[in-house]
């Protein structure tokens, strides 16, 4: 997900029965329907992620992304 060095916004996961819960644990873990995520980067590395989750659904526009890669 986070590899490819650009944020990431689900307004609403709900896992599949086909879904391979390795794929996100976080989500699962948690109890996250809503996340924005951004890389924290490093020469071009991805050194991790900053993220912010909701446990209910929620849209989440530009504005919040934007802070987030301000963060950085």
């Amino acid at each position: 997900m986070m590899r490819s060095g650009r944020p990431i916004v689900l307004d609403s996961f709900s896992p599949k029965s086909r879904d391979d819960p390795r794929e996100y644990p976080i989500l699962l873990a948690e109890n996250l329907t809503s996340v924005v995520g951004v890389p924290i980067m490093f020469h071009e590395c991805v050194l991790g992620v900053l993220l912010i989750g909701c446990r209910s659904a929620r849209l989440f526009d530009a504005e919040v992304v934007d802070l987030m890669l301000d963060f950085e």
